[in-house]
C-alpha cells in the first residue's frame, strides 16, 4: 500500500475550489491557439498576397505584339472597338439583366487580350507627352464603354470623337 508521502506514484489531487482542472486549462490553450492560427491564416494569406502583388508584380509572359508606341496605341483602341460591337451584338438580343451581363462579358472578352499589354504600350509612350495623352484618353474611353455598355449613355459620344480624331490624325 502507498502512504501519502511516497513519491513513486503520482497523485492526482483535485484542483483548488475555483480552479479550473488541468484537462480544462489544456483544452482553453488548445483552443485559443486554434483561434489564433485561423485567424492569422485567414488574414495573413490576402495581406501576402495584396504585398505580392503589389511589390513583385508579374509580367505579361509574352511581349506585346506590336513594337511601338503607335501601333500599340491604335491596337487598344481598336480592340475597344470590337468590344464595343461584340457588346451592341448582344444589346440588339435582348434588353434584360441577363443579357447586360451577357453583354459586359462579350465586351471584355473581345477587350482583354490586347489591353492585357496596357503597361507596355505605357512603357513605350513614356518618352512623348502627346502620345501619354493618347494613351489616357483611350484608356478613359475603354472604361466609359465598359459602363456605357451597361447603361448606353449618350454622353459618350463626345469622347469617342475625341479619341476618333486623335486615332485618324495622330495615329
Amino acid at each position: 500500500m502507498s502512504s501519502p508521502t511516497d513519491l513513486s506514484s503520482p497523485s492526482k489531487a483535485p484542483p483548488a475550489p475555483g480552479q479550473p482542472s488541468r484537462e480544462r486549462k489544456l483544452g482553453r490553450r488548445a483552443g485559443i491557439a486554434a483561434y489564433f492560427l485561423l485567424v492569422g491564416y485567414l488574414g495573413g494569406v490576402p495581406a501576402f498576397q495584396v504585398v505580392r502583388e503589389a511589390f513583385f508584380p508579374t509580367p505579361p509572359t509574352e511581349p506585346p505584339p506590336f513594337t511601338d508606341c503607335r501601333s500599340g496605341l491604335r491596337a487598344l483602341y481598336d480592340a475597344i472597338e470590337l468590344g464595343r460591337e461584340a457588346a451592341r451584338e448582344e444589346h440588339e438580343r435582348g434588353s434584360d439583366d441577363a443579357d447586360e451581363e451577357t453583354a459586359l462579358a462579350r465586351y471584355r472578352a473581345a477587350v482583354s487580350p490586347l489591353w492585357r499589354y496596357r503597361d507596355a504600350v505605357a512603357n513605350m509612350c513614356r518618352l512623348s507627352p502627346e502620345h501619354e495623352g493618347a494613351l489616357d484618353a483611350i484608356e478613359r474611353l475603354r472604361y466609359a464603354e465598359e459602363h456605357g455598355v451597361r447603361s448606353q449613355a449618350a454622353e459618350l459620344s463626345s469622347l469617342r470623337r475625341l479619341v476618333r480624331r486623335i486615332v485618324q490624325q495622330k495615329l
